[in-house]
């Protein structure tokens, strides 16, 4: 009992000790203080800024280009995106899954590549064909689209012409204005040249430069004449949960085995690869910052026991051990 009683003493005089050799040393407390609050401050905002842009890519990957899960033809071939895949059972499809609960919108898409032609510059286009009021089941692209509200007289004399939407990218390099004709040339579904006349009447300033620079939008049916298809060639589907689409999937497949069923994380591995090797550079910095805070730690400890030699011998004289010393320190 008395020994029990004595290491009670022994360890409350120990952390008062603690105490008063922190409050003796300010500025070197006070200096430790700093490299730590540094360090761990940084590591919050640089942990903070890579979590944030991470869930951003994400969030505009799937709201801009990808949705949360793809329907394709089950005849589909991503070595082959220059040729154009028809779901040809799309109102089947739509109609089997419609119901299911996790499932926030559904909308189609005509996609394919063409060439944008005006004043003698051509420049290669993604082309989507959207229905503009059904697409907002899916995606955010059309509250992106600034609008031509300016009626010039040029515009008036091609008023019958259909729509287009250029990436304001593809826009400032065609040098066009808005209200000009321009047109698309592209393959049809038979394999034959096609060309279009269309208006541009506005511009995707989207926050996603592959958007600006590759993407041009025109109405769903503009498209559907323009390939010779009338069927789309990607059912979008919204869901309620991003991080449950792998297992939605497999839900989906259980209805309709024989398409090609695709999402976000498949679609955009490429973007997400880029964003995951940016973290990593930026984990490297995190780790420096680390370690100057433990060296800051090191180098303050060790000082502090340089200064303190004879009060360490005085503390082994009054009978406290190597044990207990160590645990002053650590407690400082």
């Amino acid at each position: 009992m008395i020994e029990k009683e004595n290491y009670k003493i022994s360890r409350k005089f120990l952390i008062k000790f603690a105490f008063k050799n922190i409050l003796q040393y300010k500025q070197r407390t006070i200096l430790t203080f700093l490299v730590l609050s540094i360090g761990i401050a940084l590591y919050i905002l640089m942990d903070s800024l890579l979590t944030g842009f991470e869930q951003d890519a994400v969030r505009l990957l799937i709201s801009l280009q990808t949705a949360n899960i793809k329907i394709l033809s089950k005849d589909y071939n991503e070595e082959d995106l220059n040729q154009i895949y028809p779901i040809y059972n799309y109102e089947t499809i739509i109609e089997k899954i419609n119901s299911l609960k996790f499932i926030r919108g559904i909308s189609k898409r005509i996609k394919f590549y063409g060439v944008v032609e005006y004043n003698k510059i051509m420049t290669p286009v993604i082309v989507a064909g959207i229905a503009f009021v059904e697409d907002k089941n899916t995606f955010e692209l059309t509250n992106y689209i600034i609008r031509n509200n300016n009626n010039n007289n040029n515009e008036k004399a091609l008023k019958n012409f259909p729509r287009i939407y250029l990436g304001k990218n593809i826009y400032n390099d065609l040098n066009i204005n808005l209200g000009e004709p321009i047109i698309i040339t592209t393959k049809t579904f038979d394999g034959m040249f096609n060309s279009s006349l269309f208006i541009v009447d506005g511009i995707i300033d989207a926050p996603d430069i592959s958007i600006n620079s590759n993407y041009v939008i025109i109405d769903y049916s503009e498209a559907s004449n323009l390939i010779k298809v009338y069927s789309p060639t990607e059912i979008a589907i919204k869901t309620d949960n991003f991080k449950n689409d792998k297992k939605y999937i497999n839900i989906i497949k259980s209805y309709i085995n024989e398409n090609y069923i695709t999402y976000w994380e498949k679609e955009g591995r490429d973007i997400l690869q880029l964003t995951k090797a940016k973290s990593k550079y930026s984990n490297i910095f995190i780790f420096l910052i680390i370690i100057i805070a433990i060296i800051g730690i090191i180098n303050t400890m060790t000082l502090s026991v340089y200064q303190k030699m004879e009060e360490i011998g005085t503390l082994k004289a009054i009978g406290l051990n190597e044990k207990e010393i160590n645990y002053l320190f650590t407690l400082e």
